[in-house]
């Protein structure tokens, strides 16, 4: 009873916690205004989301996470015999193809000035090709919506960017 009352304290000082053990990740985030904040914990609990990438020349498939880790990504990348299991983000093409494209101690926000909605950019800690893989997750506050990703686009090289309407990404009174 004492540690489920510890957790409790804890979950209510920082927010969500991953429910993988593998570590903290926060789904709340503070706006510019200290009487609102962003709760985006519903959508970590959906676990790993995925959206599809096209191009004249390639198809691919970014797995991620909100507020926790991608799992998928650890079990692909368990599979391709490579042993660092936190990931956020990573760019799938099949089973043997797998990029790390998250990195959790690489996560930055920055909140949407006109309170719309809120940025989550995941880093990579690996160089490609001269760059660090960069996924940039653009939530929209759109109240009737649960999860939709409504746009996928990679505006530079190394940079992923999913634009997602949902209820989650409105701004909350605390």
């Amino acid at each position: 009873m004492k540690y489920l009352f510890i957790y409790l304290s804890l979950f209510l000082v920082f927010g969500c916690f991953s429910l993988s053990g593998a570590g903290d990740v926060l789904c709340k985030f503070p706006t510019n205004d200290p009487n609102y904040f962003y709760d985006l914990c519903p959508l970590a609990l959906k676990g790993t989301l995925r959206a599809s990438f096209k191009t004249s020349d390639d198809a691919y498939d970014v797995l991620f996470a909100i507020g926790n880790y991608a799992k998928e990504c650890n079990k692909y990348m368990e599979k391709s015999g490579t042993r660092n299991l936190d990931y956020l983000a990573c760019q799938w093409y099949s089973e043997k193809t797998i990029y790390k494209i998250g990195d959790p101690f690489n996560l930055s926000r920055t909140v949407n000035l006109n309170g719309n909605g809120i940025l989550l950019q995941y880093d990579s800690d690996i160089y490609h090709l001269g760059c660090v893989r960069k996924t940039i997750l653009s939530l929209i506050c759109s109240p009737s919506t649960e999860f939709r990703v409504t746009k996928t686009s990679s505006p530079g090289t190394c940079l992923y960017q999913i634009d997602i309407e949902s209820k989650y990404a409105c701004r909350k009174r605390k």
